[in-house]
């Protein structure tokens, strides 16, 4: 799925196996830890551990997963980009910029369902 999404945006890149490449050269492993899964896991079990109804509770993992696994797409595509156009600025985005992104956006979208949830639960 990762190469038809660099596709349509215009990248070349092919797959083997767990690794991206590039025609020019540059290359990337997928690794379990990048798949995006243990974030989304994690969103699932604070979801399920605060107090609140379990239709909110579903709720909350049914918009909150596709949501941390569309930026974990987004981050890989533009991580592919960097490394293919500045790869010196590669380790940078990679280890801190979308490390923190992806812990902003966990966080932003726990903190939003805590709210919507306990205004719900709140109404008459």
């Amino acid at each position: 799925m990762i190469c038809t999404l660099m596709h349509q945006i215009g990248m070349d890149a092919l797959r083997d196996g767990a690794i991206l490449i590039h025609p020019d050269g540059f290359a990337y492993e997928i690794a379990y830890t990048c798949t995006g899964v243990l974030p989304a896991v994690t969103f699932i079990a604070c979801v399920f551990a605060y107090p609140g109804t379990l239709r909110n509770k579903w709720v909350g993992v049914a918009f909150g997963v596709p949501a941390l696994l569309a930026v974990n797409y987004l981050r890989l595509i533009n991580l592919f980009y960097i490394g293919v156009s500045f790869p010196q600025a590669f380790g940078l985005a990679h280890e801190v910029l979308w490390e923190g992104l992806l812990a902003i956006s966990f966080i932003a979208l726990w903190l939003g369902w805590i709210d919507w949830s306990n205004n719900r639960q709140k109404a008459p």
